[in-house]
């Protein structure tokens, strides 16, 4: 329990934010130079994975890339699809800053833009 304590009091008095590596060694071997560069090693290292374990994340990786490429930068609602004219996003930024308390926003239906 000592050693928690006092571990928890540095932590504390540090910042966690400030630690960037927590070494653990039961040798002294561990806590040389040697032992840090090889923790740093293992800590970079991949770890072991199983076939299904490695299909998975490549689907996940597929997926995020898939959601990415989906969404695509003009300036539209979502919903909508209709794009925003300059103006309106102009009024957006001040309604969204508190400059403006009060928008109304038109749908052209000849241009199809809001």
């Amino acid at each position: 329990m000592l050693y928690a304590a006092t571990r928890a009091t540095l932590r504390r008095i540090f910042g966690d934010n400030r630690i960037k590596l927590e070494m653990f060694g039961t040798v002294p071997e561990e806590l040389s130079y040697q032992g840090y560069k090889n923790c740093v090693l293992s800590q970079d290292a991949r770890a072991p994975m199983t076939e299904a374990e490695l299909e998975l994340e490549k689907v996940s990786k597929d997926e995020a890339q898939m959601r990415s490429q989906m969404q695509n930068n003009s300036a539209t609602l979502p919903g909508l699809n209709l794009p925003v004219t300059d103006d309106l996003a102009k009024n957006l930024d001040k309604f969204k800053s508190g400059f403006i308390n009060y928008l109304q926003v038109k749908l052209d239906t000849d241009k199809e833009e809001l």
